[in-house]
C-alpha cells in the first residue's frame, strides 16, 4: 500500500452535525481513511480475489468544490438533513476559496419560491463569465421567477451565467428593455482538463455532471496517464464521454477514436471538447454496431483501449460481450456496480493490473476508483 502525505488543512465547519452534506460528519480523518481503504480491500479481495498493491491518494481534507448543489427553500439557502428538516447553511467547508466567496454573494439574493434546487459553479481560468447558476425549479416555479423578473435580472447584472430547467437552457436580459428571454443551452469553460500534460479549459453548461473540483480532477487524470505510459492504440474507445473530460487522454494514446455518448446536453460540449480530425462520437448502439460491422476485422485485430466512466447502475449490457481490448481504464464511485463490471471482465480474462483509490469525496463514505485491466 501507498499513500501520499495528506495537505495540512484542519477541517472546521460550524454546521458539522447539524448538516447532512458530509455523512462522516465530525469523524477524525484519519479514520476516515482507514475506512474507505478497508471497505476497498474487502472488495476487491472478497469478490475479486484480488490480493495486489492498491495505490491510496488522499489529495485533500475540503475547501476543493468547483461546483455545489444547494436548496432553496423559504428563501433560504442550504440542504434538508436526515429528519427532512431544512437546515440553513451560512458556510460550507467543502467549497473552494472561489465557490465560498460565490455562496456568500448568492445569499443576498431570497428567490420568491416555496422550495427548488440550485447548482452552483465557478469556470475556469479562461472563462467568458465567472460564476454560474442553474436554476432546476419546477416549471410553475420558473414562470413565477420570469414574470417577478427582478432577482433574476438583478443576478444576471452581477455577471451570473444563469440556466434554467432541466433542459439547461440560457437566461439573457435585454439590458435596453429589461427582458427576459429563454435560449439553447450554450457551453461555456466550467470545466478544465489535462491536454498534452497541461491543465487546459472544457466546455460544459452549468447544468452537466462533472467531478466536483478542477485541481483534484487534474491530479485524478495525471493519475490515468501514468497507468496508460507512453503506448499508443490503434483505436481508443470511451463508453459514456460525458462532456469529453476524459477525451483527451484518450486521443493523445490513440491514432483515432470513439466517443460513446447520448445525452444532448453533454454532446453539445463533448463536440467542442474533442478533436474532430482523430475522433468520432457515436450517439447511439445501432451506429456503433454498423460501425463495428463496417470496420469488420480490421478493427477486431487492431491494439485498442477503453476506457470506460459508468454511472451508478454501472455499464449494464457493454461488458455481455468480450470488449477485445488490450487495456481497459476502468473508473467509479459506486463499489457495488464495481465489482459487478470486473467480475464480468474477469470471466473473458482480463487482470487487474493496478487500482488506485482517489479519495475527491471526503467526509463522506464516497471516494473514486481507477482500476487499470489487460489480458
Amino acid at each position: 500500500m501507498t499513500s501520499k502525505p495528506l495537505e495540512e488543512i484542519k477541517f472546521n465547519c460550524p454546521h458539522i452535525e447539524s448538516c447532512n452534506g458530509c455523512s462522516f460528519k465530525s469523524l477524525d480523518y484519519n479514520f476516515q481513511r482507514q475506512t474507505k481503504k478497508e471497505r476497498f480491500e474487502k472488495a476487491l479481495l472478497e469478490s475479486l480475489h484480488y490480493t495486489g498493491s492498491i495505490q491510496l491518494e488522499f489529495p485533500t481534507l475540503g475547501y476543493h468544490r468547483d461546483r455545489a448543489d444547494f436548496i432553496s427553500f423559504s428563501g433560504k439557502l442550504g440542504l434538508f438533513n436526515k429528519a427532512k428538516e431544512f437546515q440553513e447553511l451560512k458556510t460550507c467547508s467543502l467549497l473552494s476559496p472561489r465557490l465560498a466567496a460565490y455562496f456568500q454573494k448568492l445569499q443576498l439574493y431570497s428567490f420568491p419560491i416555496n422550495k427548488g434546487s440550485l447548482r452552483l459553479r465557478v469556470s475556469a481560468a479562461a472563462a467568458n463569465f465567472n460564476y454560474g447558476l442553474w436554476l432546476d425549479f419546477a416549471n410553475q416555479d420558473i414562470k413565477k421567477l420570469l414574470e417577478e423578473k427582478k432577482t433574476l435580472q438583478k443576478l444576471i447584472q452581477e455577471g451570473i451565467f444563469i440556466e434554467i430547467g432541466q433542459k439547461g437552457k440560457k437566461l439573457l436580459l435585454d439590458s435596453d428593455t429589461g427582458t427576459l428571454k429563454l435560449k439553447d443551452p450554450e457551453p461555456h469553460f466550467w470545466f478544465s482538463g489535462l491536454k498534452e500534460n497541461q491543465e487546459t479549459p472544457l466546455y460544459s453548461l452549468v447544468s452537466s455532471f462533472t467531478q466536483p473540483s478542477m485541481k483534484l480532477n487534474i491530479l485524478m487524470q495525471r493519475l490515468i496517464v501514468s497507468l496508460l505510459s507512453q503506448r499508443q492504440y490503434e483505436f481508443g474507445v470511451e463508453f459514456g464521454s460525458g462532456i469529453g473530460n476524459f477525451s483527451a487522454l484518450i486521443q493523445e494514446h490513440s491514432k483515432f477514436s470513439f466517443f460513446l455518448e447520448n445525452d444532448p446536453r453533454n454532446l453539445l460540449a463533448l463536440s467542442k471538447n474533442i478533436k474532430s480530425d482523430k475522433g468520432r462520437i457515436i450517439t447511439s448502439q445501432k451506429e456503433w454496431n454498423k460501425e463495428l460491422n463496417d470496420k469488420g476485422e480490421n478493427f477486431f485485430k487492431a491494439s485498442k483501449l477503453f476506457l470506460v466512466n459508468p454511472p451508478k447502475s454501472g455499464v449494464g449490457e457493454l461488458f455481455n460481450k468480450d470488449p477485445n481490448c488490450e487495456t481497459l481504464i476502468y473508473i467509479s464511485c459506486y463499489l457495488d456496480s464495481m465489482v459487478k463490471d470486473l467480475l464480468s471482465l474477469k470471466k473473458y480474462g482480463y487482470k487487474i493490473r493496478q487500482t488506485i483509490l482517489f479519495d475527491q469525496f471526503p467526509q463522506s463514505q464516497h471516494f473514486e476508483t481507477i482500476t487499470k485491466l489487460e489480458r
